[in-house]
């Protein structure tokens, strides 16, 4: 049985909710259909928003419900970057005057569930696989779910299946990689309540990367190693041992979890930065990280997910009142936040020069 819809989103996360809710809030005549590959049951990456999320929160129309969920307030971020000294950069002057550390996977369901309240179809459990263009131009997406393959017409399509873009791939389109960035995480048991130690995100630099860690909801500490992927492996950076034996060269991050070892396995993912080609086409658009993604020293990743899923929405609206331009706004909108990114952290990378030997430093530093 073949269905149709006006609008197919392929990823269930932050970007594909909010891309759901814009199009319901402005189009409630329009059928959306949410397709997420989980049900939402595993650990996804990605534990820090911005104060900036309030603002989407709030035109999202989900700010007094994402408030009820109790996420974690942080006040503030430090990093012992350029020195070994640590420096604070508090959120006291924001006009949210905090940022949120979450349980990614409840935030995910989270946000899929509001779409629904919206008037979004949601499938959990179902996996896109091809696609192929009718003679009247509408796409006839494959889908798999437990029971098998079946068919949905649609007359558009965002990508938001995050690093692998399925969708993306399966148009030919492409993308470019600027460094090879890698992770080593691991969760250990904080030994004190949240409300007890400081919920500040630190960075913490090294000779050959950098350290991150944060508290979390759930009484659990998120430490990670970022690293390039040779580096990585050099390092043996998957083994519990020589990621503690290295986190016991840290001055600040090691006390975060004295003593401790990891929950469960540790997780290797990369955290490269890249560039789609193209954006977007004829009746499709790509948003959050199947269209670009940030080195997480920005702590930008959740919330740039959700901005460029209401921009791509708000083309999509575009394109149902009548105005073809709103696809060409929206690759130029990335396309101009991608540059300014680069050239931020192109500053931030350059700004540690305690190593000038380290490859990892040298990579980053135009040499």
């Amino acid at each position: 049985m073949v269905e149709r819809v006006d609008v197919t989103i392929i990823g269930g996360g932050p970007a594909g909710a909010a891309a759901s809710i814009i199009l319901k809030k402005r189009h409630p005549d329009k059928t959306v259909l949410l397709v997420e590959a989980s049900h939402y049951e595993n650990w996804r990456v990605g534990e820090t928003l911005s104060p900036d999320a309030g603002k989407a929160f709030r035109e999202l129309d989900i700010w007094d419900s994402f408030q009820k969920n109790e996420p974690l307030p942080t006040l503030g971020t430090c990093a012992a970057w350029e020195s070994e000294e640590i420096h604070e950069n508090e959120f006291l002057f924001h006009p949210e005057g905090k940022g949120w550390h979450l349980n990614r996977v409840q935030f995910d369901q989270w946000m899929a569930d509001e779409a629904v309240k919206k008037g979004a179809t949601l499938l959990t459990d179902t996996r896109y696989v091809r696609h192929q263009r009718s003679s009247d131009q509408q796409f006839k997406l494959t889908l798999q779910n437990k029971a098998g393959e079946f068919q949905v017409e649609t007359n558009l399509v965002i990508d938001a299946s995050g690093r692998s873009s399925g969708f993306l791939k399966h148009s030919q389109g492409k993308k470019q990689a600027y460094d090879r960035l890698s992770g080593s995480i691991g969760f250990f048991k904080a030994d004190s309540s949240p409300s007890e130690i400081s919920t500040y995100t630190l960075v913490e630099a090294m000779e050959d990367g950098w350290w991150y860690s944060a508290v979390l909801p759930d009484q659990q500490v998120v430490v990670a190693y970022m690293t390039d992927a040779d580096i990585l492996k050099k390092k043996n950076l998957k083994e519990i041992s020589s990621f503690c034996g290295m986190l016991e060269q840290t001055k600040y991050t090691k006390l975060r979890v004295e003593n401790d070892v990891p929950l469960k396995p540790l997780a290797i993912l990369s955290a490269a930065s890249l560039m789609s080609d193209p954006v977007c086409g004829n009746g499709w658009l790509a948003v959050g990280d199947a269209v670009s993604t940030f080195d997480p020293l920005s702590s930008q990743g959740i919330y740039k997910a959700i901005r460029s899923g209401m921009f791509g929405a708000y083309a999509i609206s575009d394109f149902f009142n009548g105005d073809d331009s709103g696809f060409a706004k929206y690759e130029r909108f990335i396309k101009e936040e991608y540059n300014e990114y680069l050239s931020t952290r192109s500053q931030f990378y350059n700004m540690v020069k305690r190593w000038p030997e380290s490859e990892f430093w040298l990579r980053r530093q135009g040499h």
